[in-house]
């Protein structure tokens, strides 16, 4: 692959996960009304982690890696909400 191909799309991947752009736009498409301990950021950085590292066989593996990941102990019904 060409470097700056390669370059190009490291920069997009980097603007459109930035914390602030996932933030704006879990609240536009009214995915998170209050961000609290889970925000549209942190939600998202869970799913994708979590996706990479373990298969997934219900929400409650998708939970215990967000509280791992950012070390909070959130209730289940609040994260499955």
């Amino acid at each position: 692959m060409n470097k700056i191909y390669i370059k190009q799309l490291g920069n997009k991947c980097k603007k459109f996960f930035s914390e602030k752009t996932l933030n704006d736009l879990g609240k536009s498409l009214k995915l998170a009304s209050r961000c609290r301990q889970i925000t549209p950021y942190r939600l998202g950085m869970a799913f994708i982690t979590v996706l990479s590292q373990h298969e997934i066989k219900t929400i409650a593996d998708i939970h215990r890696g967000f509280n791992n990941l950012f070390g909070v102990n959130i209730a289940y019904k609040p994260f499955h909400n």
